[in-house]
């Protein structure tokens, strides 16, 4: 795996775990990481785990109701 591939899956664990345990907006998430634009963060994260940012913390809260 090289570096880039590495950070990217680094930035994209912790994004995780902010989204499933914080109430931070995707927005500051994205800033928090080193992304440029939210709209940049929300691409990588999808093409990493085939969801939205979004899309992924509703799915976390359905599953904790």
């Amino acid at each position: 795996m090289n570096p880039i591939t590495y950070s990217n899956n680094l930035k994209i664990a912790k994004a995780k775990e902010l989204l499933s345990r914080s109430d931070y907006s995707i927005k500051d998430i994205a800033y928090s990481l080193q992304y440029n634009t939210p709209q940049y963060f929300s691409k990588a994260f999808k093409n990493s785990c085939g969801l939205t940012p979004k899309k992924y913390r509703d799915i976390l809260a359905e599953m904790n109701d």
